[in-house]
């Protein structure tokens, strides 16, 4: 096994004997059948990985005295990306994190070690002091929708524009979706991944980003209001009717015409105009509640920003819009 001296010394040998410069990423890929994630293709990348190098050695030295790429664990990575918090923006933090797991490959493979294992998969990147502009929307509680619920179904109306609301806060759907939403998308069969069920949002039901996900249904409470709701929907049926007649989805214009006059009449107006988007937050608090139970940080943080239609980003910053109790 090669030597290690210094902790700086260790991690630019690691980059430099991992740097492949010339060589076609795609070429290598093919050769390697998909093992290159140590290699590093570009000089502009090397450079970038020897600046952090650095400073991160710098950082983890001085704060943990750690002299060894060995001794590196989870929480002195933790910790340097809650210092360079209080400095960079969410964009440079994406990339510190990309180049620690590039570190952590290099190393892994320069010298042959198992005791190296930083955990790099499992980083949350923070929320940036730099971060200006964020608008925390006020999510609204489940006894406050249920008002607005039980006035949009009070004797004489006939609007279905409240399924919309029931699917945002049962499931945290987009407005766009629900009224996309259709019977065979929801599926109550117990299964060994979904014990309670799951529901589909496809690209063609207005999945932001085409980015279609799975909803997992995670209560028994949540599985039996789901049901009563799609009572009498079948098929390629809307769940969202313009009209008890034929089977035409109503449209958002008239949705959001409906949650409005409901949240005037009963003088809920700091909701205007943004009332799925206040239910998609109440129901990622209580989801990220519920998994966080029993899971890491990380997980949860992966976990509810994949359900809301964001992806797995592992970014606190993301999440945050949503979840204002993240523990």
């Amino acid at each position: 096994m090669p030597k290690v001296r210094t902790l700086g010394y260790a991690l630019n040998r690691a980059i430099q004997e991992n740097f492949s410069p010339g060589e076609s990423k795609r070429s290598a890929k093919f050769q390697l059948q998909g093992e290159t994630d140590n290699k590093i293709y570009s000089y502009a990348h090397k450079d970038g990985l020897h600046s952090t190098a650095k400073d991160f050695a710098k950082f983890i030295k001085e704060n943990f005295g750690t002299r060894t790429v060995y001794e590196i664990d989870y929480k002195q990575l933790a910790a340097y990306l809650e210092h360079k918090a209080e400095t960079c923006n969410e964009k440079t933090l994406f990339k510190t994190v990309s180049h620690l797991a590039k570190l952590e490959l290099c190393c892994k493979c320069t010298y042959a070690s198992k005791k190296i294992n930083w955990n790099t998969k499992e980083l949350v990147i923070p929320i940036s002091a730099n971060n200006t502009g964020i608008t925390k929307d006020k999510p609204m509680d489940w006894t406050t929708s249920q008002k607005v619920i039980d006035y949009m179904t009070r004797p004489g109306t006939h609007s279905e524009a409240y399924r919309s609301l029931e699917l945002s806060r049962l499931l945290g759907m987009r407005v766009e979706e629900t009224v996309n939403a259709r019977a065979n998308r929801f599926h109550f069969e117990p299964s060994k991944d979904y014990p309670l069920g799951y529901v589909e949002i496809c690209k063609s039901d207005g999945a932001k980003g085409n980015r279609p996900r799975i909803i997992p249904i995670q209560t028994t409470e949540q599985l039996e209001a789901l049901k009563l709701l799609c009572a009498g929907r079948t098929g390629n049926d809307f769940i969202v009717q313009k009209s008890k007649i034929g089977n035409q989805p109503l449209e958002k214009k008239s949705v959001s015409k409906s949650f409005n006059r409901a949240l005037k009449a009963l003088r809920l107006e700091e909701y205007k105009g943004n009332l799925n988007h206040a239910l998609r937050k109440d129901w990622a608090q209580r989801s990220y509640d519920l998994y966080r139970e029993s899971h890491t940080k990380s997980e949860t943080v992966r976990y509810v920003n994949k359900i809301l239609g964001h992806g797995e980003e592992r970014s606190l910053s993301e999440l945050s819009h949503y979840v204002n109790d993240i523990w």
